[in-house]
């Protein structure tokens, strides 16, 4: 472990690496104790890959510890960036679903590129307006009464038209057609939907050459799986899916929970966090005065619902 320095009135940045048969419990682990070291209280860990190259997939992992325990955590949000010329594969992102994501809470947001024909940086953002912004929620305890939110451009293009419309058929979501727009229902009775569905939903925007963000959770959010894919006018895309676990019912992480993190992003994206430096910082934390006597852990409060904006 290394350590940095810190520099007046910021927050300190330590550097953590892995050893050739670590994982990603260990990585927190090292960056737990590299920050109590520190001689700071613990809060938010955000923890980074330092990339030997652009080409290597880029790992952000945040997660905060179990105020009762020093060996398992509260939360664990795992992130994975690439730049892929071929997109988001179909496959990935339905098995990504089935394993991480819930289908209690749906959030969806496709925006449409503008700028055609301009020229930007390998894995930049292209200027987008946003077409929809749907949430599907199951609020209630009866699981087919439905609460649909949506927010939806006017005029739209008749690409995001099209798309939007097939997303909310894909998600089984009332909605009727007024001129270049979509007006959607606020309640609904229905099934939850299905992994399969909430795809298909997302690939309504990214299969016409739009950009997608699909959020999935469980209620309350134990589980939840983020999917972004943005498209930049080189035809090639940014892809960005994070994986989320948290505390269900005072049940806290503990290392199967990170061990099957770990195995997804190592079958589908072909990497992992052993034999690795990483830079560590505490977001929540601050310095210590040893006046102030012992140090004391942090209990955070997260809101139940943070959608596609949360990361």
């Amino acid at each position: 472990m290394d350590r940095s320095t810190l520099a007046p009135g910021l927050a300190l940045t330590t550097h953590v690496s892995t050893g050739p048969n670590e994982g990603l419990f260990a990585l927190v682990g090292h960056a737990t104790r590299a920050v109590e070291k520190n001689n700071e209280p613990l809060g938010v860990l955000d923890i980074e890959l330092e990339r030997a190259s652009d080409q290597e997939p880029l790992l952000l992992i945040e997660t905060t510890l179990d105020p009762q325990s020093r060996f398992s955590l509260a939360r664990l949000d795992v992130r994975v960036r690439l730049v892929e010329d071929s997109g988001l594969d179909p496959a990935l992102a339905e098995r990504a679903l089935g394993e991480f994501g819930g289908t209690a809470y749906t959030n969806l947001c496709i925006t449409e590129n503008s700028g055609a024909g301009a020229v930007l940086p390998t894995g930049t953002r292209a200027p987008a307006s946003e077409a929809m912004d749907l949430t599907v929620y199951f609020p209630s305890r009866l699981p087919v009464w439905a609460k649909n939110l949506a927010l939806i451009g006017e005029p739209l293009s008749a690409t995001a038209l099209d798309a939007c419309a097939v997303a909310l058929e894909e998600l089984a979501v009332r909605y009727r057609r007024q001129s270049q727009t979509l007006s959607v229902g606020g309640w609904q009775l229905r099934q939850k939907p299905t992994a399969a569905q909430q795809n298909r939903a997302l690939f309504a925007a990214l299969s016409r050459g739009l950009s997608g963000a699909l959020y999935a959770a469980t209620l309350p959010t134990s589980s939840a799986l983020r999917i972004e894919q943005q498209t930049n006018t080189q035809s090639s895309h940014l892809i960005d899916v994070a994986l989320c676990r948290s505390m269900s019912q005072g049940v806290p992480i503990t290392e199967p929970v990170a061990s099957a993190i770990e195995t997804f992003v190592r079958r589908e994206f072909r990497t992992d966090f052993s034999d690795k430096r990483f830079s560590v910082k505490n977001t929540h934390g601050k310095a210590r005065d040893d006046r102030l006597g012992p140090i004391e852990r942090k209990t955070l409060q997260w809101s139940m619902n943070w959608g596609h904006r949360r990361v």
